[in-house]
């Protein structure tokens, strides 16, 4: 999910992602991109994410996690995103399931820790929903916020452009190269 201004135009994207079991395959599909007219706060996009949703009949359930940028109005969207119907889950209980599925067995016995880690691994390949975030209750709509990986890049070059020294020294190599 995105938002953008373009000229006097405001956008929100909004993608979802999800895995298409016959194709074996992730799939990125754009459900909607919206003109907010000006409004990108974040109870707004809020709204408009649930929206969108419900018109293509997606449940809340169905919603594992929402990637934004660093945003204040994004994250804040996405942190409240559930608060409607708040859930009973805790971040112990959501490991429960996963890391008894990892844990050394019988089978495991005499390992050393690279090969407990190896053998995780494996498990982990053969079946990703081991380490994927699981919901223990049906009630457990708590979507999750994930930051844009890429986003968080962009925003530290443009950090470390920005400091004085640096921009000495691309200045100096600009110099360089318009003699060349």
């Amino acid at each position: 999910m995105d938002a953008a201004t373009r000229g006097n135009r405001n956008f929100l994207a909004i993608n979802a992602q999800y895995y298409e079991e016959g194709k074996n395959k992730a799939v990125v599909k754009t459900l909607d991109i919206i003109d907010t007219e000006g409004c990108h706060n974040s109870s707004y996009v809020k709204s408009q994410v649930k929206a969108i949703l419900e018109k293509f009949g997606i449940s809340e359930m169905q919603v594992l996690s929402i990637c934004v940028d660093n945003a204040a109005n994004m994250t804040c969207a996405i942190k409240n995103f559930s608060e409607d119907n708040e859930t009973i889950s805790t971040s112990e209980n959501r490991d429960v399931d996963r890391t008894e599925a990892i844990l050394p067995d019988e089978g495991t016995k005499g390992m050393d820790e690279i090969e407990l880690n190896m053998h995780a691994a494996v498990q982990w390949v053969n079946d990703p929903s081991l380490i994927l975030p699981t919901r223990l209750h049906e009630d457990d709509s708590k979507v999750q916020l994930m930051r844009c990986g890429i986003h968080t890049l962009q925003l530290a070059i443009w950090d470390g452009l920005n400091k004085e020294h640096v921009k000495k020294f691309l200045a100096k190599i600009q110099q360089v190269v318009v003699k060349l």
